[in-house]
């Protein structure tokens, strides 16, 4: 919310997020500011940089959004199977 509030450069959103509640300030100052399908497209956005990021840090390999190869080390878990 702070990345999308400084994004903006909107003040109100700032402040919505000192508030008591700060989530439902925010969605509040969103809305009054018209800015819910940008809020929306960067949370879309930001969510697929957050799974590429994750499939990159457990070395799973990815094209164009989709799982090209993976590969499980299951050498731990064999010796519990016996």
């Amino acid at each position: 919310m702070d990345e999308f509030a400084a994004q903006e450069n909107n003040e109100h959103l700032f402040n919505a997020l000192r508030k008591r509640h700060p989530f439902r300030a925010f969605r509040e100052a969103v809305e009054r500011a018209g800015l819910q399908q940008k809020w929306y497209d960067f949370m879309d956005e930001e969510y697929v940089r957050l799974a590429e990021e994750w499939l990159k840090d457990n070395d799973i390999d990815f094209v164009d959004g989709k799982v090209a190869r993976v590969e499980w080390d299951d050498s731990d878990d064999s010796e519990d199977e016996h």
